[in-house]
């Protein structure tokens, strides 16, 4: 299962679907917002590549962290998770246009702050390109926001405190450990937290409902439970209930 196609392995949709979302936000800001802060924002293709292909290695690969095929917002999750960790936004300074104010991100952390916060941008479209199969039809999500301001800030600080924790690498080669198993974990457990996250978030979201249409549509699943799922269901039921 690829980041964001049905087919195992990397696919060249799964780039198109990230361009093009990335290729929306950078054209807003570039066009409209940028002379607030004086830098241009670009999205680098080729990291955008090795983005999508460290998400389908990590969806495709054994051991199988999620279900199979993952649903679209583990696939959101992957994208901006794998963002974080490895940038594909970088920015250009204002050297044209005189009297301008100059914002340019300088450290790395003040990147990591702008790039969550263009990541966010990109929601809507990504949801749009995706679909989830329900009872055996093919749905879309629509984005349509955070539930409020603090789920947001709390979201994107949560994007800010993502790393990868390379200065560990030595410590747990010399403790016999597989690195790159161990670094695989790490990102499966940031994907997971960030897609429960995102689905919480889609459920408060959709307005003039008591529920999102797709919360509780899990019959598929619940049809293919192995015996730990059923027991963590179930397990404090008291006996004859």
């Amino acid at each position: 299962m690829g980041l964001f196609s049905a087919t195992p392995g990397y696919q060249f949709q799964d780039l198109e679907i990230a361009h093009q979302s990335s290729k929306l936000v950078v054209e807003w800001w570039n066009n409209e917002r940028w002379t607030r802060f004086g830098f241009k924002l670009v999205a680098s293709v080729e990291s955008l590549e090795e983005c999508c292909k460290e998400g389908a290695k990590l969806f495709d690969e054994e051991p199988f962290y999620f279900a199979r095929p993952p649903g679209p917002f583990k696939r959101v999750a992957a994208f901006l998770v794998i963002g974080c960790l490895h940038p594909f936004l970088t920015f250009e300074p204002n050297i044209f246009v005189p009297n301008l104010p100059e914002r340019m991100p300088e450290s790395e952390y003040d990147r990591r702050i702008w790039r969550v916060r263009f990541m966010l941008q990109m929601l809507p479209q990504l949801f749009a390109s995706l679909k989830v199969k329900i009872n055996g039809s093919w749905s879309k999500i629509d984005w349509l926001g955070f539930p409020s301001n603090h789920y947001e800030l709390e979201f994107m600080n949560w994007l800010k405190w993502l790393d990868s924790f390379d200065e560990l690498e030595k410590p747990i080669k010399q403790s016999g450990q597989n690195w790159d198993e161990f670094q695989k974990k790490r990102l499966a457990r940031m994907v997971m937290a960030t897609s429960l996250a995102l689905e919480a978030s889609c459920y408060a979201s959709y307005p003039d409902s008591p529920k999102h249409p797709l919360l509780g549509m899990t019959h598929t699943c619940f049809e293919n439970l192995n015996f730990e799922q059923w027991e963590d269901l179930h397990f404090d039921l008291l006996p004859g209930n």
